[in-house]
């Protein structure tokens, strides 16, 4: 479904998308490209861990939001691994790792403040060794990959759906066993910034029933109710936009 966004696939998300107090995550925000950058795992392996996420938070999604036909139809599998890779090197996404899995992770969360880790310089450890290693050599991405939570992506000023001066966060998922611990927030928060220092003049987004709220709650304004053609059925979506 063109560019469709869940925060979280659980029901109780449309109403209940505030982070319970006390219940924030200690998370990573790591972009895709620095993690391809240092050589910690190929781009179709890490390509095809966000494949499967979003293929599994599409079927989370309570059937009395979207139905599980509506389901089968969003992702009747997951996305092909080339086309996603394609997408994201036109719009690369921001990526939340659980942060308390640090052992497990080839980078290290020697900054005990989250919002350090959001920018992509942040310090990383193995980085001189595993960069020199064959990606051979390296042994498998799946266990540390295990850890991933959540992506956005935004597509620059003009790019993909996006207009002159206007970004379009095409992609926006939060597994569903983790939700209502800020992840959805520090994501968003991650790009926005980007969008800011970019000087773009507004974001638009294509919000799914379940993600509505929350980015009703960034600022985000109703422009039109979608009914998008999926594999022979019509899925509902939502144009908002916020200006900045």
């Amino acid at each position: 479904m063109g560019s469709a966004s869940v925060v979280s696939g659980r029901p109780e998300a449309a109403t209940e998308y505030e982070p319970r107090p006390g219940n924030i995550m200690d998370i990573l925000i790591l972009e895709y490209e620095e993690i391809l950058k240092q050589g910690f795992c190929t781009e179709e392996e890490l390509v095809a861990r966000i494949c499967a996420l979003y293929h599994s938070i599409v079927h989370e999604i309570d059937p009395g939001v979207y139905s599980v036909e509506d389901q089968m139809a969003w992702s009747p599998e997951p996305p092909a691994v080339s086309d996603w890779i394609e997408r994201f090197r036109e719009a690369p996404p921001a990526l939340a790792f659980l942060a308390s899995a640090s052992s497990a992770l080839p980078f290290s969360n020697d900054t005990s403040h989250a919002a350090s880790m959001e920018h992509p310089r942040a310090p990383f450890e193995l980085a001189a060794t595993r960069a020199s290693e064959p990606v051979a050599d390296r042994g498998s991405a799946a266990p540390w990959l295990s850890h991933l939570l959540g992506f956005m992506n935004l597509e620059m000023d003009g790019a993909g759906e996006s207009k002159p001066g206007c970004g379009h966060i095409d992609l926006a998922y939060v597994s569903t066993k983790h939700q209502r611990k800020g992840i959805s927030q520090r994501l968003y928060s991650h790009l926005e910034k980007q969008a800011r220092e970019r000087g773009l003049l507004s974001l638009t987004v294509d919000a799914s029933h379940l993600a509505r709220p929350f980015f009703e709650k960034q600022g985000f304004q109703f422009r039109t109710e979608n009914q998008v053609p999926r594999n022979g059925r019509w899925i509902t979506n939502f144009t908002l936009e916020k200006v900045f």
